[in-house]
């Protein structure tokens, strides 16, 4: 978790320093565009090469390449060991994930999400006794802590990796931090969760966790926030995101999630409530025929947030063409960078010569259209394509 800390600080520090004194806050709504230039967007996919320029001349390294329509994308093993990798642990850190645990012996395998360092998944609210902040059910654990405790039982992981902007990083960062303050709360579908008292519940747009991973649900409970801040009596939604005290709320909404301590106490369901904007936004709510009861206002607020940053991270994950797909299908795409599967060091002979198979209970790796890094090879590529 300190690392995760550490390195928004980095980020934080070096937009405002790059932009100098008159900087524009980049945190806010003006500067978190999920839509990138075309530019940017290259630079990030031209990652897939870098990989593979990098390990393709490297010896003793667990990876090999992988054939897709977009060309050959690099398959890393990722485990205490490799974790150290300096090439390695860059990417890591400006890359998130959509991870696949292999599960055999049980009833389903599982999904997860990489946000940078950490690993993000959704299960029964309250059932684990770690990382869950208000028992939403989303769970964070850092992934050089979970590396270090795997062993030969722990699941193999499959993952699609995404080398991301730094605007496509804030707003993953933002989203995620929402979730897990409880600010919006999506019902749990695989138990039956019923809906908390006293908490901005989403009631139709339910997950389990290859839904939360993929965003598969993030379209219909984009839906359903808007008609909940409908509801309060906005008429014209879209002109009301827009207008200028809506955005200057947006801003310290995302500040405050940004720079608040990653403990329970201090990223909370309420805590939007203290911005300081508030008593100006529902005046002029109130001067113009919309009066919000004070017991009602940080729900309202809570909606509102939910709702932008809903839509953000919804376009986010188009971007990336995230498909909602279980595996590694969506390799086949542009933007995906490489595949990490995380495995035990005794694997790696079997990721030198690409031999390498692993079966969960619905979802598998299987060496077809797999080859061995070699020195100086002619690796099949493409131009990377805007998505």
């Amino acid at each position: 978790m300190r690392k995760f800390s550490i390195l928004l600080g980095f980020v934080l520090f070096g937009m405002l320093n790059a932009q100098g004194k008159d900087a524009r806050d980049p945190w806010c709504v003006g500067a978190l565009k999920p839509e990138n230039s075309s530019e940017e967007i290259v630079k990030a996919t031209d990652v897939r090469k870098v990989l593979i320029e990098k390990f393709k001349g490297e010896k003793n390294f667990p990876a090999f390449l992988k054939d897709t329509p977009a060309g050959s994308i690099s398959v890393l093993e990722v485990n205490t060991k490799t974790y150290k990798n300096p090439v390695v642990n860059e990417f890591l850190e400006n890359s998130i994930g959509i991870q696949v645990y292999l599960q055999p012996g049980w009833t389903n395998d599982h999904g997860s999400f990489r946000l940078m360092d950490q690993i993000i998944d959704v299960d029964t609210p309250g059932a684990r006794n770690f990382g869950e902040f208000h028992e939403t059910g989303i769970a964070w654990r850092g992934l050089g802590d979970y590396l270090e405790r795997r062993d030969k039982d722990s699941a193999v992981i499959l993952e699609v990796a995404y080398r991301v902007t730094l605007e496509e990083q804030k707003i993953a960062i933002l989203y995620q931090r929402m979730r897990r303050a409880g600010i919006i709360r999506v019902p749990f579908t695989f138990g039956g969760e019923s809906p908390k008292e006293g908490l901005n519940n989403l009631l139709k747009s339910g997950e389990h966790c290859f839904l939360f991973c993929n965003g598969t649900r993030l379209d219909s409970q984009v839906m359903e926030l808007r008609a909940q801040v409908k509801s309060f009596g906005i008429q014209d939604l879209d002109a009301f995101l827009a207008r200028s005290d809506v955005n200057r709320f947006i801003n310290q909404a995302n500040s405050a999630l940004i720079m608040a301590p990653m403990i329970e106490e201090k990223l909370y369901p309420e805590m939007l409530g203290d911005v300081k904007t508030r008593p100006y936004f529902f005046q002029k709510l109130k001067s113009e025929g919309i009066s919000i009861l004070p017991q009602d206002q940080v729900y309202f607020l809570n909606w509102v947030y939910g709702l932008w940053i809903s839509e953000q991270y919804s376009k986010l994950f188009k971007s990336l063409q995230i498909s909602g797909s279980i595996g590694v299908g969506d390799a086949a795409h542009a933007r995906a960078t490489a595949i990490l599967i995380y495995e035990l060091l005794s694997k790696e002979k079997s990721f030198e010569n690409a031999s390498y198979q692993a079966r969960g209970k619905f979802t598998s790796w299987d060496a077809v259209g797999v080859h061995p890094f070699k020195k100086n090879e002619d690796v099949k590529n493409v131009e990377p394509k805007n998505p």
